[in-house]
């Protein structure tokens, strides 16, 4: 294992002759950030006050400070049937989502809309999944024709800070960016029943690497957010390009795949949505069962099966936080069905070859009574996508048969945005002799002309209550913050208010080393 130039212990201290409570730092070195970048050297002789004893460690860490922050905001919406009054649910409250990032200036934002349709593995007849249709979407963003606010040829939502732009900010839209946002999100009920909302994702963001993508290219930026929201209510059903899993030709519970590969010889049962929880689900270490219950039956300790038949949760979170060089930049969030109750029914399923046959099904994880009390909004639970959720800090799941999504969504918003907002330094940071937080910060600035070349400066800690003119600033401080999990906020302060509106416009990073205990 590679030693951490970062993380310096005592003990190794002492070996390379820089001493216990004499501790100095020789030379703490800030790692090149990119291969175009030379990397940064900051040296520093301050002794480091520590309990004794204790081990220390110095850590580093790198944080975006700007006015208008990046954020590249992708939501996966489910178009599967029976979401057409969730989606008008969501529609009605994308504006309070918007509104929360509207006080102190909108982010440098970039905003797409993917579907939950990627087909069904290799089974290309499955009805209403079919290639080339809006059940297989191919992670390409989506946007409807009659939304004539987005500028022609666009594809997703962009509006950057401009300080020369008429009204300060560069727009690839007219009016209002909510009900922009609201118009390329209504995307429709005709999507596959077998929705793959991770694996939908993780093309559309492939995608959306490559700069001449004609889909998707230009939306993720290296250096910004990314925020994803699902809003869906069946749990992911992603399954590997070439699985069979959804063989049409198995109807019947006894029936077996007669197609080559891993499900040949298997029953695979109902061609409906409870493969999904059969082969995708483990509860309490074992399947759903294949056979309709007698009686209801409640499972419990339900998690994703994780063995190759659906894709890994734990492959598309390693996919996401790889896309970061800073994974706690990756936000997620999900409007969803409740985990639990988990319980195992019967269903009447109509058969292609003409009949019926009682097979298992799922329950209705949470309802929502709607005007038509024959047709009930609900939810199956989303066991996979609160897998996913629970693999990042600061992860937020809502209710999707709550009466109203305002809190669900301005709840999100308020997450993503405390994120933009505060920089976190985490873990008990040690102290100078002179009593003052052990850390260095440099703050670079990047050419608009050459975004690979930046120029460096040191930035000296503020003074107590920031004393001082406007003319001493920029400083940075630390303070307490509820966002940071125990930890302390960085704030780089650029007036004695230290407000986001006075930070700068154009492309600012501020790099932080302190000493910590481990």
């Amino acid at each position: 294992m590679s030693r951490d130039p970062f993380n310096v212990s005592q003990a190794d201290s002492r070996r390379r002759g820089l001493g216990g409570r004499g501790l100095r730092w020789r030379c703490l070195r800030w790692a090149a950030l990119a291969a175009i970048v030379p990397a940064l050297w900051a040296c520093s002789a301050r002794k480091l006050v520590a309990p004794v004893g204790g081990p220390s460690q110095v850590i580093k860490k790198r944080f975006v400070q700007s006015v208008n922050r990046d954020l590249d905001l992708l939501f996966v919406v489910d178009d599967s049937k029976s979401m057409l009054p969730l989606q008008a649910k969501m529609a009605a409250r994308l504006p309070d989502f918007m509104n929360v990032f509207k006080p102190g200036g909108l982010p440098n934002l970039h905003v797409a809309v993917i579907s939950s349709s990627l087909g069904a593995g290799a089974a290309g007849d499955v009805p209403g999944c079919r290639p080339n249709t809006v059940g297989n979407t191919n992670g390409a963003f989506q946007h409807r024709g009659a939304c004539t606010m987005l500028h022609a040829g666009q594809t997703f939502i962009s509006s950057v800070a401009d300080p020369e732009a008429p009204g300060g900010r560069v727009n690839n839209f007219e009016g209002d960016i909510a009900d922009v946002f609201t118009c390329i999100a209504s995307i429709g009920d005709e999507g596959c029943g077998f929705e793959h909302q991770f694996d939908n994702t993780r093309l559309a963001l492939e995608k959306a690497k490559t700069p001449g993508d004609p889909d998707n290219g230009g939306f993720l930026r290296p250096e910004a957010y990314l925020a994803i929201v699902m809003v869906t209510n069946e749990d992911d059903c992603s399954v590997p390009v070439d699985s069979m899993l959804f063989d049409p030709g198995v109807q019947r519970l006894a029936d077996v795949s007669a197609q080559p590969g891993r499900f040949q010889g298997v029953a695979l049962g109902g061609l409906q949505s409870y493969r999904c929880n059969e082969f995708g689900h483990l509860c309490g270490g074992m399947k759903p069962p294949h056979n309709p219950p007698t009686t209801n039956t409640t499972l419990s300790n339900c998690v994703s099966a994780e063995d190759g038949v659906l894709t890994k949760v734990s492959d598309f979170v390693s996919f996401l936080k790889g896309l970061k060089e800073v994974p706690s930049q990756v936000l997620v969030a999900a409007i969803a069905g409740p985990v639990a109750p988990y319980i195992v029914g019967t269903t009447s399923t109509a058969l292609v070859s003409g009949g019926g046959e009682t097979q298992p099904a799922v329950m209705h994880s949470c309802t929502q009574a709607t005007a038509d009390p024959n047709v009930p909004e609900y939810a199956d639970p989303g066991i996979r996508i609160k897998q996913w959720l629970d693999a990042f800090p600061n992860s937020v799941m809502d209710s999707i048969c709550a009466n109203d999504f305002a809190p669900a969504m301005t709840n999100i918003a308020n997450v993503i945005r405390n994120a933009l907002d505060v920089q976190c330094v985490e873990g008990t940071i040690l102290t100078t002799d002179a009593g003052a937080p052990d850390c260095d910060v440099t703050q670079r600035t990047f050419s608009t002309a050459n975004p690979a070349v930046a120029s460096e400066t040191f930035v000296p800690s503020c003074a107590p209550g920031r004393a001082g003119t406007d003319a001493t600033h920029p400083c940075w401080e630390l303070q307490p913050s509820a966002a940071c999990l125990g930890g302390q906020a960085l704030q780089v302060c650029y007036d004695v208010g230290c407000t986001i509106q006075a930070k700068p416009t154009s492309r600012t990073d501020a790099l932080v080393a302190c000493a910590v205990m481990p």
